[in-house]
């Protein structure tokens, strides 16, 4: 098939450094042809550095006929007119996480895709990590046996003071980071479709806008795990950023390296429950026998599959190739809106 022409809304660090670099290096699927930013600066370095063409606005942008494929990398409170108006003009869409402010407007953006007919996609990356889906290998062997507890940290001690503290541009750490933990959450099959019980705590921490900088929140569906995300610009001593406990065995590591110990249940002898005292005053303990770890690291992967980024737009070429349904689908994106929007309302 001809390379998808790309116009891209939006040339800030996502726009810019993540979508049209990641598209470059895949000239056999993609052209960047196009883009549009309300910095004159910045669109005319894209239009040197990309060979594109520039456009003063989104509208001009979206009534161009050589654009196929609409990226909408704008701050997140314009994400919904912004897609739906791509798709009403024929464009299919990768729109940034998170998908939208809330879940009126994520439904509002899945009408629109369905009533254009065109493809309609967030760009929850993160799900394609190398170590999420590691985890995701883990997690279906069943060697940690029944999950428990699913932790997710994305943690550090920083102040900020750009859009994304400000509430009324779509900021906060619970939309920019919360948004990919619970695709991941969701990835990972740690929670499942209807009602979920929500514990949550949002505070601004150091971050200057009136944002929140600082998430706590517990959520639970079903008899499934419970799932912690602690997302803060609090913590001076940053915990890992993932951990899993099952009733077989446990998980901790980070995007750079995963362990995990499990043990085999038929290997631990047979026990019953005793009520009377134990010999000698003390508690009941096995001495079990553990399996040998598992051990993951980034840098034992290929080096064409450490890019989470290439690796969501060589899935989306595959798909379009195939005549398949998009990578991330918008129903699951409008998921996680929900699930903020839950977090939200339990933190009051």
């Amino acid at each position: 098939m001809n390379p998808w022409r790309v116009g891209i809304i939006g040339l800030g660090r996502a726009g810019w450094d993540i979508h049209a670099r990641a598209l470059a290096l895949l000239p056999a699927h993609y052209r960047v042809a196009a883009g549009c930013d309300q910095d004159a600066g910045r669109r005319e370095g894209f239009a040197a550095a990309f060979g594109a063409r520039i456009h003063p606005d989104p509208e001009a942008l979206l009534a161009d006929p050589e654009i196929d494929l609409v990226v909408v990398a704008s701050p997140s409170h314009l994400h919904a007119d912004q897609a739906c108006s791509a798709l009403a003009a024929g464009k299919d869409v990768v729109c940034e996480k998170p998908m939208a402010r809330d879940p009126a407007e994520a439904a509002r953006m899945v009408a629109a895709a369905q009533a254009a007919g065109r493809m309609l996609t967030v760009f929850h990356n993160q799900r394609y990590l190398p170590c999420v889906r590691r985890l995701r290998a883990v997690v279906a062997s069943g060697v940690l046996g029944r999950l428990l507890l699913v932790r997710i940290s994305r943690t550090a001690f920083a102040r900020r003071w750009d859009w994304q503290t400000l509430r009324r541009c779509g900021g906060g750490m619970l939309a920019n980071y919360g948004s990919h933990a619970l695709d991941c959450a969701l990835a990972l099959g740690a929670l499942a479709p209807g009602p979920v019980r929500v514990a949550a705590h949002l505070d601004r921490g150091l971050w200057l806008g009136d944002a929140e900088g600082h998430v706590l929140a517990t959520l639970r569906s079903g008899d499934g795990p419970t799932v912690e995300l602690e997302l803060s610009s609090a913590c001076a001593y940053p915990a890992p950023p993932w951990q899993l406990w099952g009733a077989a065995g446990g998980l901790c590591g980070g995007h750079d390296e995963l362990r995990w110990r499990w043990i085999d249940p038929a290997r631990q002898g047979g026990r019953t429950v005793e009520e009377r005292p134990g010999p000698e005053r003390t508690y009941a303990r096995d001495d079990l026998v553990w399996e040998p770890e598992g051990r993951w690291r980034a840098d034992e992967q290929p080096a064409g599959e450490r890019d989470a980024d290439l690796t969501f737009y060589r899935d989306l070429a595959q798909a379009r190739e195939r005549g398949l349904g998009a990578p991330v689908p918008a129903d699951e994106a409008a998921r996680v809106v929900e699930l903020v929007e839950a977090i939200r309302a339990a933190a009051g």
